[in-house]
């Protein structure tokens, strides 16, 4: 039994060390394998700085219903920004004047040109002879994918065609030698390559002109970006665009750190007076319980915003009730003479199914919040949700193990005050 005790008890620092090691800015990423995941914070928008675009939808002429075009208008943008590199963007849905609308926050990003166009464009692709006939749409395009010309050295938009789109444009090049087929982009030529010769294997290209390579490879990768992610099912339009500075995401960041370590300072000081041994015990366990959530928010990962931050500071209160349950039973057992070994043990035995039916009250709220709340609601959620879960290992699991190493020691009986 000694043995056992000492041995996790040493795990226990072990864990500590890892979790501190890998929670510290600058840390090392995670690496099993292959399989390698960087640990990074993301921050939301209110804490870093960014641009926030709200767009209206014109469902007028769409026929599927205001929810099916949110719905894919919101998958579409997704990949258009993902494609586009923006780190963890939050998409969400409202109204404005009784229509629907989108709203994209772009963490951390000041220049949004580039973004918003790509967002904003519907991409539908055409391919026209010149006497005005239809001989590709998008729906014929299979993929789009970046090459470079062999002679100028400039990238273009390679187009690998399906079976009905290959069989189509083999007709149309093999009926247009030595005449141009337009390229429209929402009904705007990008290009009019002529055909030279029959092509039969259903691979075709976009030139975009221009004499910039750096110029030529933005709008070449942009387009590519809209052929692969689809036509947006309704025209958007921009209707709001505003850019959060980062000084005040930087003001409320530390406003936010300083509540938390006064909060953590006044916890611990409490818990000690009230609890001696046993409530230093449970603080030490808090800084556990603060680098193992911020490992999980980073691992996952989350983007943490200042209702994210509420969420850390409201399970560090959750966790220590579950302490101060456990510490006041085995007080109870103290009072009638047990002694310490087996008051810890009854202890924690009697205060686990207040602690269980008070966290699953919480757990069952906060999924509630995840599954109908938007935005920084589900980011709140889902750190209450970790932040309980993890305040249940530390504040049962880690506070009993540390306490049990102790009873092995003389200062045994100064546990609990």
């Amino acid at each position: 039994m000694r043995k056992r005790r000492f041995f996790k008890f040493v795990l226990l620092l072990f864990l500590f060390g890892v979790a501190l090691l890998f929670a510290m800015p600058g840390g090392p990423d995670l690496k099993v394998g292959k399989w390698q995941k960087s640990l990074k914070l993301h921050k939301g928008l209110d804490l870093v700085g960014g641009t926030q675009l709200v767009y209206q939808l014109d469902t007028s002429n769409y026929q599927a219903g205001n929810q099916v075009a949110l719905e894919r208008a919101i998958e579409i943008i997704r990949l258009r920004i993902d494609a586009l590199g923006v780190a963890e963007p939050i998409i969400q849905t409202t109204t404005l004047a009784g229509k629907p609308a989108i709203i994209v926050e772009l963490p951390g990003v000041n220049d949004t040109s580039t973004a918003r166009d790509t967002i904003g464009q519907t991409a539908q692709l055409s391919f026209l002879t010149t006497d005005g006939n239809v001989v590709l749409t998008g729906a014929e395009v299979k993929q789009a994918s970046i090459i470079y010309n062999q002679i100028t050295g400039m990238p273009q938009v390679q187009l690998e065609l399906n079976d009905k789109g290959k069989e189509a444009f083999a007709q149309a090049t093999a009926a247009n030698i030595g005449k141009p087929i337009f390229i429209l982009l929402d009904r705007t030529i990008v290009s009019n390559p002529v055909v030279q010769e029959a092509i039969p294997n259903g691979v075709a290209s976009i030139t975009v002109g221009g004499n910039d390579s750096a110029a030529i490879f933005t709008q070449v990768k942009q387009l590519t970006t809209q052929i692969n992610s689809g036509a947006l099912p309704v025209p958007l339009e921009l209707v709001q665009e505003r850019t959060v500075g980062a000084s005040l995401g930087g003001s409320t960041v530390a406003r936010s750190i300083f509540a938390g370590l006064i909060g953590f300072i006044i916890i611990m000081i409490f818990m000690s007076t009230i609890y001696g041994l046993a409530g230093l015990i449970a603080s030490f366990t808090l800084m556990i319980y603060g680098f193992i959530m911020l490992i999980l928010i980073q691992l996952i990962p989350i983007t943490l915003t200042l209702a994210g931050i509420a969420g850390l500071i409201l399970t560090l209160g959750i966790t220590i009730d579950a302490n101060v349950l456990i510490f006041e039973r085995i007080r109870e057992e103290r009072r009638e003479g047990v002694d310490i070994a087996r008051a810890i043990n009854d202890g924690y035995k009697r205060a686990w199914n207040s602690i269980r039916d008070a966290n699953i009250s919480s757990i069952i709220t906060a999924l509630i919040l995840f599954q109908l709340g938007t935005g920084p609601i589900k980011g709140f959620a889902l750190i209450l949700i970790l932040g309980i879960m993890v305040g249940l290992f530390t504040a049962v699991t880690c506070t009993r193990l540390i306490m049990n190493f102790f009873v092995l020691t003389n200062i045994k009986e100064r546990l609990i005050s």
